[in-house]
């Protein structure tokens, strides 16, 4: 029997992707009350509590991608007359690239602007 190494093991994990484009975008998906960060995602998939896959960030302002791996841990159901706050809050789990670094220091540099979340 092989083992697999975390390398491989992440390729076959399943992948999503996220692009915050703007800071309002950051501000409304980030979720800073999830231990080790987090981000909400938009989406009808039927992910449930505990899922595991690789997620693809980017943020405004940086040329490359963020890859790092997460865990569903926050369920949204969709909402008559309000489909876009369907989703999933997710758990950065092994944040190698400090996404969590990355965002709080952009939303640190552009202060507090009292922007609704798509979670609060």
């Amino acid at each position: 029997m092989e083992t697999q190494t975390v390398a491989q093991a992440e390729v076959a994990l399943p992948k999503k992707r996220i692009v915050l484009g703007t800071e309002a975008q950051l501000r409304r998906y980030y979720m800073p009350f999830i231990k080790g960060g987090g981000l909400f995602l938009t989406t009808d998939e039927p992910l449930k509590n505990g899922d595991e896959f690789l997620l693809e960030v980017r943020l405004f302002g940086e040329q490359n991608s963020v890859f790092v791996k997460c865990k569903v841990v926050w369920l949204a159901p969709s909402k008559p007359g309000r489909p876009e706050q369907q989703g999933v809050g997710v758990q950065f789990i092994d944040d190698k690239a400090m996404l969590k670094n990355m965002i709080e220091s952009k939303l640190a540099a552009i202060g507090n602007t009292g922007t609704p979340t798509a979670t609060m």
